[in-house]
């Protein structure tokens, strides 16, 4: 629980006054592996939104002109060419998306600089896991629509650059120290397992 005086507090207070959104209360959601964290929104006449908030702790993301020498300088993001949990992409690559008919969480208010964003409300306990174990879906058929949204993608040119919500974002190639990061991390993780008898 963030203190009053906390000025990340007082940051994500001014964002939801601007947004119109200082009358809801506040509902963390459980954290997942990800520097970002989420909080249910609810207003006093029900309607609901999520607040994503994106503390600037992480590396930066890797630009565009990096060579490896830099790339590896830089740390973790910009080897791997994530993009370090940027609210400026995810406003550009959800505009993008939902462009092309697939659907995003809308975007009500969004500040980059700050980290902060305030997105559609999907709802509880919507993960496909959740789903399936309550019977509402199957898991053939969530995989099969996830697969045929991928397809659908993959019918379009790969775009070098992504735009929505005013904001831009550069695709980069996943390329070869990326792939070697992600594999010597997959090495050093890999549980150690006793050959069976």
């Amino acid at each position: 629980m963030a203190l009053q005086s906390d000025p990340r507090h007082a940051q994500i207070e001014t964002f939801l006054l601007q947004a119109g959104w200082a009358d809801a209360a506040r509902r963390p959601l459980g954290q997942d592996a990800s520097t970002r964290r989420y909080e249910r929104l609810i207003r006093p006449s029900g309607e609901t939104a999520m607040l994503m908030d994106v503390p600037p702790v992480e590396d930066a993301p890797c630009p565009p002109d990096a060579d490896d020498e830099r790339r590896n300088l830089m740390g973790w993001n910009a080897q791997t060419r994530l993009a370090a949990s940027r609210v400026d992409a995810f406003a550009a690559l959800s505009g993008y998306l939902s462009a092309r008919g697939l659907s995003t969480p809308e975007i009500h208010a969004h500040d980059s600089k700050a980290g902060l964003a305030l997105i559609e409300d999907f709802g509880e306990d919507r993960e496909f896991a959740r789903l399936i174990e309550r019977g509402e879906e199957t898991e053939l058929g969530l995989y099969t629509d996830a697969a045929k949204t991928l397809a659908h993608l993959h019918t379009m040119p790969a775009p070098a650059n992504v735009s929505g919500y005013g904001e831009c974002w550069p695709i980069l190639d996943f390329d070869r120290l990326a792939l070697k990061t992600n594999a010597d991390l997959f090495v050093e993780w890999l549980p150690q397992f006793e050959p069976c008898m």
